[in-house]
């Protein structure tokens, strides 16, 4: 849902009030930042509260961001620095041992949201940032090679509202960014 229409349709809910100040501070330009496309899409009741608050009816605000003048990293430097990463992981906390030999693993496969997920951030390879958020400190990322991906991912999104958290939303490899 378009931000705007979301805010006109919410504006009198009564939880509107407490999270409107949500809808300023996300929305501004970040340095070598350009936002695209603003909105909100709904969870279902059982999953909204992991968002910490949710916004009204059940809804977490995305924004797709265009990160191309951003000076991130290589994909390869970043994928290098992943895996030192987790090769310190798998030495260090042995009690998520197997999590992390799985990332690993999936990572030697060439699976690019595994160095998203450790690096959390882009690589010049990978620009387009889909930032979903609740509003209280929860946010949820995943990068892309062109706006057009990320733009098909929201549309699959969109078109399956409400969402449950762990099973609509989990398993598109996000990267949980605060």
């Amino acid at each position: 849902m378009n931000i705007l229409h979301y805010i006109q349709k919410y504006k009198n809910h009564p939880e509107f009030e407490q999270s409107k100040n949500w809808f300023i501070g996300p929305w501004y330009s970040w340095p070598n930042a350009v936002n695209e496309v603003q909105g909100m899409i709904q969870f279902t009741p059982e999953t909204s509260s992991i968002w910490g608050g949710p916004f009204p009816d059940h809804h977490a605000m995305f924004v797709l961001l265009d990160e191309t003048k951003r000076n991130f990293r290589s994909f390869e430097l970043a994928k290098k620095d992943a895996r030192e990463k987790l090769l310190g992981y798998i030495s260090a906390k042995t009690e998520r041992k197997g999590e992390f030999v799985e990332m690993l693993e999936r990572l030697e496969a060439g699976d690019s949201d595994v160095v998203h997920d450790v690096e959390e951030c882009g690589t010049a390879e990978f620009p387009f940032r889909i930032w979903m958020m609740g509003n209280d400190d929860t946010s949820y990322s995943k990068w892309f090679r062109t706006r057009k991906e990320a733009e098909q991912l929201l549309e699959l999104l969109e078109a399956n509202q409400p969402l449950n958290f762990y099973k609509d939303f989990l398993p598109f490899g996000w990267t949980f960014t605060n």
